[in-house]
């Protein structure tokens, strides 16, 4: 789970290096320099996780989104965020890598599963929530968006999208976060197609650098109290 301020969100951890860094979804760097990104492994709230809670050190999101002045329909194909999370104080995650896994399939009518902690009724943002569906493409994106079944509601936003996920096993490819939902389809959840410029995006993160970012990346330092 990751907790932005008053922002209660859902990010998952993709990779392990000297640092660990958690996707999560592009709002985490609206205000750069003003967050607070807090990170909680493997969060469940039967158990008391909050001493294993660590602080992102920096924020990396697309300047495509940052670059926004609203929710725009060019805003929700670059929604997607990654957060340094420092090792000294986290352990036990996955096997460290370096890209993230192929998205080949990650097709039209392919199956995925999206996970998130809906907090919105009728959730409470405590458990994992998990919906399974097939994919298919927002008309109102011009199809540059996922969508995918699900009854999720606000605080999922940045859960994962797996494709060929296995109960646990294997988590498959990632190829999406939970982004938006329209009023009038409570049933839907949409998120941005990974792409290349992802994976650009990510080159960045694991070189943990403000400074030596691609001119289309927006890093942040985050705050910490």
């Amino acid at each position: 789970m990751f907790v932005q301020d008053h922002l209660l969100t859902t990010g998952k951890l993709q990779l392990q290096l000297l640092l660990l860094l958690v996707i999560a979804f592009g709002i985490t760097q609206l205000a750069p320099g003003q967050q607070t990104g807090l990170f909680f492994p493997n969060y469940d709230s039967n158990n008391k996780l909050r001493a294993e809670a660590t602080y992102a050190a920096r924020l990396y999101a697309r300047t495509e989104f940052t670059s926004e002045k609203s929710f725009s329909m060019t805003a929700v194909q670059y929604d997607y965020a990654f957060a340094v999370i420092n090792t000294t104080t986290t352990k036990d995650f996955l096997n460290p890598i370096s890209t993230l896994p192929s998205r080949g399939s990650f097709t039209l009518s392919a199956v995925a599963n999206a996970f998130g902690y809906p907090q919105a009724s009728p959730f409470n943002g405590n458990e994992l929530v998990v919906s399974k569906g097939t994919l298919s493409s927002d008309p109102n994106s011009g199809g540059k968006t996922w969508k995918l079944a699900s009854s999720m509601t606000g605080g999922a936003s940045g859960g994962p999208w797996y494709s060929g996920y296995s109960n646990g096993d294997s988590v498959g490819t990632v190829g999406s976060v939970n982004s938006y939902k329209y009023s009038n389809d409570k049933n839907s959840m949409y998120g941005p197609m990974f792409s290349g410029l992802t994976d650009q995006l990510l080159s960045d993160a694991i070189n943990n650098d403000c400074l030596a970012v691609n001119a289309s990346t927006n890093c942040a330092n985050n705050r910490v109290p």
